[in-house]
């Protein structure tokens, strides 16, 4: 790796980590500071459920406009939002009454924090096609470190400051974020000196990995709609579709991780522990990712990432003391820390070149909808039903998901093996 590489990784893993610790304050503590301020767990529900609703109609749109136009770039739109995030972050301070005005403008922060997540992957590949050799596990499983740091600072911040600070250490935190993007420049010169000629993207020289063995209609060079996504590729929003079912259970319990917490003696301090230790866990895997995808495939490991929330989830439910909830995280390591570079790699392998933003963006658009229906079901259910109900659904959604997950994996398998075996008759008829 040349020092402009290096360089341009450091810059990368500056942005996951800002981005990340932002997330942490800003979403992550949201049911500590809306419980706070007087919201019920079925408000604050509501309140996430609509960040998330909005961003699900958004994030396709925002993906199409970035890859049809030269006018914006992947780095010009972040930085837009991090401006809007911030402004927002800001008014959350200084607004101390009022629960419809409160929700407003804290779901539009969160509205443009979850906006954010895709854009940085697609930012990554981005520069990659220019010929940037970037280490994107290394720069993601910073970001998770960087979550987890700040995820135990924001546990004793609440509980010795006060839950007013989250806002004002999220403002802060959005800040670094958007100089980091604004200081991560590309330059074409550098880029073919260390990195050699701007290299295609995954894919660029052929079909990706579903579109394998189609033709050569000229519409398939063309940007895909929302319809077009689901003809074009449609084992991957399979794979999409199930994956909610598991973000399901995964949302539901950060969401309202506090009431798990607290139901098992604990308080925001050990809520920070447990989220830091999930988080710190994913940065050895995430750094390392790179060499273990060329030894197992994308695939197979979302498939087992997948088993791994089950297990994870099923360990919470019988979990009865805050020292055993700390020992369920160390399930970190197999589930998120495998599923966040698998997923995006995966997307990227799955997508022709003018459907990668879009493959980023439907990615996400998994989560969101997880987290949607998490949002406003969870609350609910731990309303009038209890902790260990929402924990029972969770465990159930994930099962779903994970056997949606291994057939549409399957389906992609399968293609691509076919693909490959006309490969070779055809090399071999020549």
């Amino acid at each position: 790796m040349g020092k402009d590489s290096k360089k341009r990784t450091l810059g990368y893993s500056f942005i996951q980590g800002t981005y990340w610790s932002a997330y942490a304050a800003g979403y992550s503590y949201a049911s500590v500071f809306l419980l706070s301020r007087g919201f019920t767990s079925t408000q604050i529900g509501l309140v996430l459920a609509l960040g998330n609703l909005f961003a699900l109609v958004l994030q396709p749109v925002a993906a199409s406009f970035l890859d049809k136009t030269k006018k914006v770039t992947v780095r010009q739109f972040l930085l837009a939002l991090a401006v809007l995030a911030l402004s927002f972050a800001l008014s959350v301070i200084f607004i101390s009454k009022g629960l419809l005005l409160i929700a407003t403008v804290f779901m539009l922060m969160v509205l443009s924090l979850i906006l954010m997540q895709s854009l940085i992957s697609a930012l990554y590949f981005r520069y990659e096609a220019m010929g940037y050799r970037l280490n994107f596990g290394l720069g993601r499983g910073i970001g998770s470190f960087s979550y987890a740091v700040m995820s135990t600072a924001m546990g004793f911040v609440a509980d010795s400051w006060g839950e007013v600070f989250i806002p004002v250490v999220t403002a802060t935190l959005i800040t670094c974020f958007g100089l980091s993007v604004y200081f991560f420049k590309a330059d074409m010169k550098a880029a073919q000196s260390f990195g050699g000629a701007p290299r295609k993207a995954e894919g660029e020289d052929g079909p990706g990995a579903e579109t394998a063995g189609q033709g050569s209609d000229p519409d398939d060079a063309k940007p895909a709609s929302f319809a077009g996504m689901f003809r074009r590729y449609p084992s991957f929003m399979l794979f999409v579709f199930g994956f909610i079912f598991v973000i399901f259970e995964h949302s539901s319990l950060n969401n309202f991780f506090i009431k798990v917490i607290e139901n098992v003696g604990g308080s925001s301090s050990e809520l920070g522990i447990c989220i830091a230790i999930a988080a710190a866990l994913e940065l050895p895997v995430m750094a390392v990712y790179g060499r273990l995808s060329k030894r197992i495939n994308h695939g197979k490991i979302l498939i087992f990432s997948a088993f791994a929330f089950i297990v994870k989830a099923t360990l919470t439910f019988f979990a009865a003391s805050v020292g055993q909830m700390f020992l369920c995280q160390l399930l970190q390591v197999f589930g998120y820390a495998m599923y966040s570079p698998a997923a995006t790699y995966f997307a990227n392998e799955c997508m022709r070149p003018c459907d990668k933003v879009k493959g980023q963006a439907y990615m996400l658009i998994s989560t969101i909808t997880g987290g949607i229906i998490a949002s406003a079901v969870s609350g609910l259910i731990i309303d009038n039903f209890g902790v260990k109900t929402m924990l029972i659904t969770g465990i159930v959604s994930a099962s779903v998901g994970f056997v949606i997950v291994f057939f549409a994996l399957f389906k992609v398998a399968g293609r691509r093996k076919l693909y490959e075996r006309k490969n070779k008759d055809m090399v071999s008829d020549r």
